[in-house]
């Protein structure tokens, strides 16, 4: 074999050179593409929030705004979901929901706008069209991006909202059941106090009626009965001598007998009443001085004239 079938050209060697460096600058090219892209979606979405936040939530009423915000997600999707169908790419500015919610109400027809939609006029109707280049296409997905951003958004707070209210609802509802079992709670004990006061005067009205119809017997005089125990007294029989015979009492000094029995008590004279009148009192004062001066006179007279 030659040696210049064996070599291969250089025209042929340049061509693969070429090549190479072809596709490098068009990978390159591609990754430039790319990042000018990311950041030019990124200053669409910017600019998309600020109207959103700024211009639509603040302007508006948030149920029209949140209501027009879906009708804007409803419109894009259409036209994404639905490429090539014309129909889709516009809406009629006569109809009632789109004069509501994106004609009516402050920045949402401006939204619409900034995702590629222009004015028209159709058989003399005025319609929003939208033509689906790509740039136009790009800039429906980062408006349906941003939409759906804020509808998450306030679904959850309204999720939110619904488990405060329900909370709440259940935190009232607790109360209202403790107030319910404490009010329970107070009337089974007047209940119980209540009953018991009435067996109370029940008892007390059965032991009323009880003694009424048993009244105690008379207390029978124990005066006389005491007088006559003191009266009767066991005197100790007489002591015996041998032979028969018997102690004869004898008197002792200081009242006392030989056999140590005490002397009987003399009588007490009655006493004078304590509620006797002082003229009483008088009169026997001046009868017993009068009794003394006659026991006088008669000892002078025996004294003076003594017996023969």
């Amino acid at each position: 074999m030659s040696a210049e079938t064996d070599t291969p050209p250089a025209s042929s060697s340049r061509n693969l050179a070429t090549d190479a460096i072809a596709a490098r600058v068009a990978a390159s090219t591609r990754n430039i593409s790319a990042e000018v892209q990311e950041r030019a979606n990124q200053e669409e979405k910017r600019q998309l929030r600020r109207i959103i936040y700024s211009g639509i939530e603040r302007n508006n009423d948030a149920k029209l705004a949140l209501e027009a915000i879906k009708v804007l997600q409803k419109l894009i999707k259409n036209i994404l979901d639905h490429p090539g169908e014309e129909k889709y790419t516009q809406f009629k500015t006569t109809n009632a929901t789109i004069q509501r919610t994106l004609i009516n109400s402050k920045n949402t027809l401006e939204y619409a706008i900034a995702v590629g939609f222009r004015a028209d006029i159709q058989n003399f109707q005025p319609f929003y069209v939208l033509k689906p280049t790509p740039k136009n296409l790009q800039s429906l997905q980062n408006g349906l991006e941003c939409l759906d951003e804020f509808i998450a958004r306030e679904e959850a707070k309204a999720a939110n909202a619904k488990t405060h209210k329900e909370t709440l609802k259940e935190v009232q509802e607790r109360q209202k059941n403790l107030v319910k079992l404490a009010y329970d709670d107070d009337r089974r004990e007047k209940q119980m106090r209540d009953a018991m006061e009435k067996e109370r005067r029940g008892a007390m009205i059965e032991a009323r009626a009880r003694a009424a119809a048993n009244p105690p017997a008379a207390a029978e005089p124990q005066v006389q009965a005491q007088a006559a125990d003191d009266e009767e007294g066991d005197e100790p029989p007489p002591y015996g001598m041998p032979g028969g015979g018997t102690f004869t009492t004898m008197p002792l000094t200081g009242g006392r007998t030989l056999s140590g029995a005490p002397p009987p008590i003399p009588p007490v004279a009655p006493q004078p009443s304590m509620d006797m009148d002082e003229d009483e009192e008088e009169d026997e004062e001046e009868d017993e001085e009068e009794d003394e001066d006659e026991d006088e006179e008669e000892e002078d007279e025996e004294t003076t004239h003594p017996p023969r």
